[in-house]
């Protein structure tokens, strides 16, 4: 087994460099304290020591941050497993895996690249750009973990070990670099500390070919609208980790009666082993009757008594898992402030009335689980996803206090597919009101509670699962309100630029905010709320913040 420093000695990258006489002696200090000291343990006692090696399903490109060792490295599936390039970096000021929001850690686990953002940014902060990843994961939330906003980020000035709240920095020609190998889906392992080998060991290669196999025979059975699909799943965990699985479960059950055919299926199946659990993600092809989308799948697994069980899953419409990364598409805009857990085509599907089986005049009838030809006249009727306004990362903190690094939400994976239109003409309907009017009524009408300080028309507003930066609930947000305005209370909100998307029971609005209160404060920024359709009425689901420039 060779450890990432024999590597590089041996291989082709360069070395780690910092700049000046002083920088190389911090770095050296700093690297020997981080040498003698305990490696970090979670809450559960174990720590994440990966062993990264070449397998079925390794993907063509790989990072890895090693926190001990503050750097970061860049591998490329060759063989054996080629040792690219090797950057300094720094992370979280607190040793140990991240568990809860502003802790000053940096998470461990598998993750992906969302975004790349330029615009924006403090300089000093975070230089010339920065990478988003999806912390927190599906196994985070199922592990109860807090936070938000890790990133990979620039610095205005010479990085040290050990510097940030939570995310990883690097000196900005480092990052110039390694950006070149970060398009979004990128896989980033967050370890503690890890060795190479050139092989993967005899149960890491039987997981890794095991999870290959399940992968196909999942799609296999949801292609085949069989029962079987959901014995792949954990219920509970699912559950706790991604959206209800008896939700779940009840909506793919009515799908597999109301659609004469589905079709799905996947390739280039790519798996890695994280803390705990396993992720495999896939080019992911699916058509039914009615609609036909195209994307990334994410499974994550565990071993839930002896057998492993899907607990988590992501979905990024319009993005390739090819051999080349770099080459992938971007994904559609999305309209979320999370993660999607199953594709908003299921919700289409169940909207659209399915199209008749093709007829001996037009193409023969289709086997089961096989892809017939779609209509040469097929359109999209249901309406592009909207593009966002720009500045994709979004900050909150609470009224007039500053923004810590690390604790920032982006904008991740969500977009509406374009169902096929049926060759039977559709049933004239009646013109349905504008919902974005419904939407801008909404506002103004949570707009006027705050002014006002009505925290009971103010929560009305609100559902009862809302997150506001961090604040899970209904219950946390009315008490953080109630404390903040026996202090200060609220005396204007203004909004202006309001840019509203609305796409099925969801909405996403961005506006600019400004706040003063009683006592002469105040702030000004950009306010993104995404609402969803519930009980007739537009009710906030999701609130962030950032300070405008």
């Amino acid at each position: 087994m060779m450890t990432p420093a024999a590597a590089t000695e041996a291989g082709a990258p360069e070395r780690p460099t910092v700049r000046g006489r002083a920088g190389v002696a911090l770095w050296a200090a700093a690297l020997l304290l981080l040498s003698i000291m305990p490696l970090p343990v979670r809450a559960d006692g174990a720590e994440w020591v990966a062993t990264i090696a070449r397998h079925e399903g390794i993907p063509p490109l790989l990072v890895a941050v090693d926190k001990k060792r503050q750097q970061i490295f860049l591998f490329e599936s060759r063989s054996p497993l080629r040792l690219k390039n090797t950057y300094i970096c720094t992370t979280g000021q607190a040793v140990g895996d991240k568990m809860v929001r502003g802790d000053l850690k940096t998470p461990e686990g598998v993750y992906f690249v969302v975004q790349r953002l330029t615009a924006g940014l403090d300089f000093t902060m975070y230089g010339n750009e920065a990478y988003t990843l999806n912390y927190p994961n599906p196994v985070d939330r199922l592990r109860s973990k807090t936070g938000y906003g890790i990133w990979i980020h620039g610095r205005g000035e010479p990085i040290a070990p050990l510097q940030t709240q939570g995310c990883i920095a690097m000196n900005n020609p480092d990052l110039a670099g390694l950006g070149r190998s970060l398009p979004p889906g990128t896989p980033v392992m967050l370890t503690a500390s890890f060795s190479q080998a050139d092989s993967a060991d005899a149960v890491q290669a039987s997981v890794a070919h095991e999870l290959t196999a399940k992968v196909r025979a999942w799609a296999e059975a949801w292609g085949g609208r069989s029962p079987k699909m959901f014995g792949y799943y954990d219920p509970q965990s699912y559950s706790l980790a991604t959206e209800s699985f008896s939700a779940f479960k009840t909506q793919k059950e009515r799908l597999f009666k109301n659609l004469p055919w589905i079709k799905t299926s996947v390739e280039n199946i790519q798996v890695l082993e994280g803390p705990g659990y396993w992720v495999t993600w896939f080019q992911q092809d699916y058509t039914a009757s009615n609609l036909s989308t195209r994307g990334v799948r994410r499974l994550y697994w565990q071993k839930i008594n002896g057998e492993l069980r899907i607990v988590g899953m992501e979905w990024v419409p319009g993005m390739t898992a090819g051999t080349l990364l770099a080459s992938a598409e971007p994904a559609v805009p999305p309209i979320e402030t999370t993660p999607h857990t199953e594709e908003q085509d299921d919700r289409a599907a169940a909207a659209v009335p399915p199209a008749p089986a093709p007829t001996a005049t037009s193409t023969s009838s289709p086997a089961k689980g096989v892809e017939p030809t779609a209509p040469a006249n097929a359109a999209a009727t249901a309406p592009a996803t909207p593009v966002p306004p720009a500045g994709a990362a979004k900050t909150e903190e609470p009224e007039g206090r500053s923004l810590p690094e690390g604790v920032t939400t982006t904008l991740t994976e969500a977009a509406q597919a374009k169902p096929i239109v049926p060759e039977t003409k559709p049933m004239p309907t009646a013109k349905a009101e504008d919902p974005a009017k419904g939407v801008r009524a909404a506002l103004e009408t949570w707009r006027k509670a705050w002014e006002k300080g009505d925290l009971d028309d103010y929560m009305a507003c609100y559902a009862k699962d809302a997150d506001q930066s961090g604040r899970k609930g209904a219950a946390a947000i009315r008490a953080q309100k109630k404390k903040l305005w026996v202090r200060c209370a609220p005396a204007e909100v203004e909004l202006t630029g309001i840019a509203v998307s609305v796409s099925g029971h969801k909405a996403r609005a961005e506006m600019r905010q400004i706040y003063r209160d009683a006592g002469d404060g105040g702030d000004k920024g950009i306010k993104t709320l995404v609402l969803e359709h519930r009980q007739n009425t537009w009710l906030i689901v999701r609130e962030n913040w950032r300070p405008a420039r």
